[in-house]
């Protein structure tokens, strides 16, 4: 791939959001007109973690799917890493929560139908999310749901956490072409309980809120893994506030090992209801896989489009950010260089795969 430089091959419009060592804008390809999402790390942050970068940009560039975001490549300038990615402008899930309250059912059935499809390609890969919640989830402008963030997936053969897991605790691997999620499961589960001391934030990958109790409990985390946190998901969706979350993460942990699993409880759809239960089984081999939830009850009707519930949702996200954005100007950082280190060439190399 020729070397580009970004600054001359993109131009960089509002930002979208900001973490500890990363940054996501709305761009502009220069030669094409295209609208890109571009993510830019600072690979000298303090907290810059490169190699989950690196996994991140390696993930998206062997999946294709339409419930998937889609990169288009990436490249290291000076002491920054950009990534371009696939705009979607209608917004997260939790931008949505959080602009506009708890979503109907209607609309909430199409974004799980989506997400259940999106996973359901991965673990159909041997892939495993990892870390499914609300801001992972992203929306088109005509309501299609696509995962996002997959920088901490994995493949289903590579270790589930980062602390290491003795070898009775790893998971069985199919060789069929479309592996029941169950085999993936730990041969022998460990008879000893892990200790309250051994709870640390930094031994686990993923959102404590969403974590399901196998993987706090350090035995595995496979795609039945993904399922508990759509779980959790969906009940945020109908309620606006994620289960637990007015505890530390540590204690919100603890209660999801020791507690028995949020339920979905009001004036709800029983087939919705029954969704978040097949979801949120405490033991992961009586939870539906990600085939199963796309022709569930709830979720079937909305396979083929999105409800007008949903889209009008988004539409009243996009004129907020239209008003944000008349409001202030087209784009401020606070960075001196956006585009690198002073002092720096800023002539870029592909990211090498």
């Amino acid at each position: 791939m020729e070397a580009v430089d970004v600054r001359e091959a993109y131009r960089l419009g509002a930002k979208l959001g900001k973490g500890a060592f990363a940054t996501v804008y709305l761009a502009t390809e220069n030669k094409s007109g295209k609208a890109v999402a571009v993510k830019r790390v600072r690979l000298d942050a303090k907290n810059a973690d490169i190699e989950t970068c690196r996994r991140e940009v390696l993930a998206l560039t062997r999946i294709s799917s339409p419930f998937i975001t889609e990169i288009y490549g990436s490249y290291i300038s000076g002491n920054q890493l950009w990534i371009m990615m696939e705009r979607i402008d209608g917004g997260s899930v939790d931008g949505l929560i959080k602009n506009t309250g708890p979503l109907s059912e209607d609309a909430i059935g199409r974004i799980l139908f989506c997400a259940a499809s999106g996973l359901a390609y991965m673990h159909q890969r041997g892939q495993v999310h990892r870390d499914i919640k609300p801001d992972n989830i992203l929306l088109t402008t005509t309501g299609t749901a696509k995962l996002c963030d997959l920088g901490v997936s994995s493949d289903s053969l590579e270790g589930q956490t980062t602390r290491p897991i003795t070898t009775d605790t790893q998971m069985l691997a199919s060789d069929s072409e479309n592996p029941d999620p169950r085999e993936w499961l730990p041969r022998v589960h460990r008879t000893e309980s892990v200790a309250k001391a051994e709870l640390q934030l930094e031994n686990f990958v993923g959102t404590p809120l969403y974590m399901a109790p196998e993987v706090i409990e350090q035995k595995a985390n496979t795609p039945l893994s993904d399922i508990w946190s759509l779980g959790i998901a969906a009940i945020e969706m109908a309620t606006g506030k994620c289960p637990r979350s007015q505890f530390h993460p540590m204690k919100a942990m603890l209660l999801t090992r020791q507690e028995d699993p949020p339920a979905l409880t009001g004036k709800f759809n029983l087939k919705f209801v029954d969704f978040v239960t097949s979801c949120l089984q405490k033991d992961a081999s009586k939870r539906f896989s990600s085939e199963q939830l796309i022709v569930h009850k709830f979720t079937k009707p909305f396979a083929k489009k999105a409800p007008k519930k949903l889209l009008q949702v988004i539409q009243v996200y996009l004129d907020k950010i239209k008003g944000d954005e008349s409001s202030g100007s087209e784009y401020e950082d606070e960075d001196e260089d956006v585009y690198g280190a002073v002092g720096i060439d800023h002539k870029t190399e592909p990211w090498d795969f």
